[in-house]
């Protein structure tokens, strides 16, 4: 069985979360989101995606369900 890792991705991808920046892949992005992976398509130089909530939280918890 091979298995991909995640870590060797260029990080290369930004969420901003409340204007706090967390650092991923592009890989990653396009997994988590089919929104994003759909703006890739059509523009594949999209680097960053700006997420503003009303209530806080830790992203980085999200972006480590990839690698569960």
């Amino acid at each position: 069985m091979k298995v991909l890792s995640f870590d060797s991705y260029e990080k290369d991808f930004v969420f901003i979360v409340n204007k706090q920046q967390f650092k991923t892949s592009r890989i990653i992005a396009d997994i988590l989101s089919p929104k994003i992976n759909k703006m890739h398509l059509t523009h594949p130089d999209i680097n960053e995606y700006i997420i503003n909530t009303k209530s806080t939280g830790n992203f980085t918890y999200f972006l480590q369900l990839i690698n569960f």
